[in-house]
């Protein structure tokens, strides 16, 4: 089942604790605990980072009102040193996709996606990257992502205290 006429718009500021709160769903679907530290770092961030144009998200508004969001999907942009598949270095690193459960089914998770990519498309972002559960893969796969044949190699390293 799918709604057409998606009204998808790019997230202000103001959205930022709707699209936090939107992030702990995902989260949660995913077996982890956000806390309420998390909540609150989480929406300053989004809010900041909004602001400042390094973070794009779009969102789909609650028809019925009241400032919720029924969907979003967030990317942190940033540069890397010119690559010659990247020319421009500019990447995107999709976070944050998450349409609540009701809602789901209604092509709501492809139109904020969408709207991620074409905006990275328009603004010469060439490379977009994401980490997809098992329940989004089907959607980016669909979309043209694709396994990095490449395999991505991570640290993780211990918080200092300082931090």
């Amino acid at each position: 089942m799918h709604d057409v006429g998606v009204d998808v718009r790019p997230a202000l500021p103001s959205d930022a604790a709707e699209i936090a709160r939107l992030g702990v769903l995902m989260f949660e679907a995913l077996g982890l605990e956000p806390d309420d530290d998390f909540r609150r770092r989480a929406a300053d961030t989004v809010a900041a980072r909004v602001g400042d144009g390094s973070v794009v998200a779009f969102v789909v508004d609650d028809p019925a009102g009241g400032g919720r969001l029924v969907a979003n999907a967030a990317a942190v942009i940033s540069a890397r040193l010119p690559h010659p598949r990247n020319p421009s270095g500019r990447t995107a690193y999709v976070q944050y996709v998450c349409t609540e459960a009701a809602w789901r089914g209604r092509g709501l998770g492809r139109a904020v996606m969408q709207a991620v990519v074409d905006w990275c498309r328009d603004n010469d972002v060439l490379l977009v990257e994401l980490h997809a559960s098992p329940d989004g893969l089907a959607l980016y796969r669909s979309m043209g992502f694709d396994e990095n044949p490449n395999p991505a190699l991570r640290l993780r390293l211990p918080r200092s205290n300082s931090a």
